[in-house]
């Protein structure tokens, strides 16, 4: 295959992935929750005399706003970061200048080296727990040993 051919491969690869459909455009937006809505206040009686899910809905979004005594004086918080993988592997295909190399080199650092660090950090952080358990357990037999001769609980010499 020709460097031409393969660049070109390499090209329409990276296009598809970045005119993917379901993928949002700008992905700092986010969707709308519940939660931005303030809550509403509804009666139990009308509750208790809903018959089918679809009458419950219909009291629910007929409640009332709360009222909210005061001002809110807390702090806006920063919207919740957009943690999606692809996301993310897009963003840093558009910093590339979309070489083959470019597009191979992030493929795999964000495909395989990182991951393959990840595993490598979590197996060698438990086994370092394992191995503090088990050095626990054997030091506080020994202390417990130690604290039973120098108080003589349970000793011989009662």
């Amino acid at each position: 295959m020709s460097e031409s051919a393969a660049l070109g491969v390499a090209e329409a690869i990276a296009e598809t992935l970045a005119t993917d459909t379901h993928i949002e455009k700008n992905p700092s937006t986010q969707p709308g929750t519940i939660a931005d809505e303030p809550p509403k206040a509804v009666k139990l009686e009308d509750v208790e005399d809903a018959e089918d899910a679809e009458e419950l809905a219909s009291v629910a979004e007929e409640g009332e706003p709360l009222e909210t005594h005061g001002i809110d004086t807390r702090k806006p918080k920063a919207p919740l970061p957009d943690l999606r993988f692809e996301q993310a592997y897009l963003t840093a295909l558009r910093r590339t200048d979309m070489r083959t190399w470019s597009i191979f080199r992030v493929t795999f650092v964000d495909f395989l080296l990182w991951p393959m660090a990840q595993g490598f950090l979590w197996a060698l952080a438990l086994n370092g727990f394992r191995h503090l358990r088990s050095a626990s357990t054997s030091s506080g037999k020994q202390f417990g040993t130690i604290l039973r001769d120098a108080l003589n609980i349970g000793g011989v010499l009662d």
